[in-house]
């Protein structure tokens, strides 16, 4: 592995598409015909950016069993992917990047907490597969976020050094992940508000504003 080796691994939810408030309605159908109670969106944002073994860990206070997680997060799963097909879209500026990187010669792989189904329907949804040479879901890793995991078994696969990728996220177990790693990191604002995106190395309101020359200074410390 060479030292001008370079990768950008994204997220998905919230920046890649935009997607919190289906996950948001989704867990609130859920949550009251399944659990019996209402969910809150202050509840559901601390949650957000977890898989579904966390997100009903935090909502019991306990160890969820395979069961609760297979039974529970699969109905979620199942709703959120009935909004997703028409109503989900492209977060402001995401694809463009996308695309400006790729010509720009980063490696691409994309690192999400959602189930590999849900990552097929918004790869196949907006015609995203050529961009990522990598591309690896909650099935993939025994932890999920903010364990690293994730992340480094992306930078695996790409075959580039931890330090010499750089992740996209939009919440704060993504950034503890991703430092986690030994990746810098650029937040997005899409579902949080700066102060609770502060660990980041960067943190933008939206990647319309973000050049491949950006993410390059970022990368080197600049």
């Amino acid at each position: 592995m060479t030292i001008n080796k370079r990768a950008i691994v994204w997220d998905m939810d919230g920046v890649l598409v935009d997607s919190g408030d289906l996950h948001y309605q989704a867990w609130q159908e859920v949550a009251r015909e399944t659990l019996g109670f209402e969910m809150t969106r202050e509840l559901f944002d601390r949650m957000f950016g977890t898989d579904n073994a966390g997100v009903l860990r935090q909502l019991f206070g306990r160890e969820p069993t395979a069961e609760e997680v297979e039974r529970i997060g699969g109905q979620q799963d199942q709703r959120y992917r009935e909004l997703a097909v028409e109503g989900v879209k492209e977060v402001p500026g995401a694809f463009a990047l996308l695309r400006s990187c790729a010509a720009d010669g980063w490696q691409q792989a994309i690192a999400t907490s959602a189930p590999r189904v849900t990552l097929d329907l918004i790869l196949d949804r907006f015609a995203l597969r050529e961009w990522f040479a990598v591309c690896v879901s909650t099935e993939d890793v025994p932890r999920a976020k903010p364990d690293p995991a994730i992340f480094l078994l992306a930078a695996e696969r790409l075959g580039v050094p931890p330090e010499r990728c750089l992740v996209i996220e939009d919440s704060l177990n993504g950034i503890r992940a991703a430092r986690a790693a030994g990746m810098r990191c650029l937040a997005v604002t899409t579902t949080h508000t700066p102060e609770a995106l502060a660990e980041a190395d960067r943190i933008v309101a939206s990647l319309e504003e973000v050049s491949p020359e950006d993410l390059l200074a970022l990368l080197e410390g600049e």
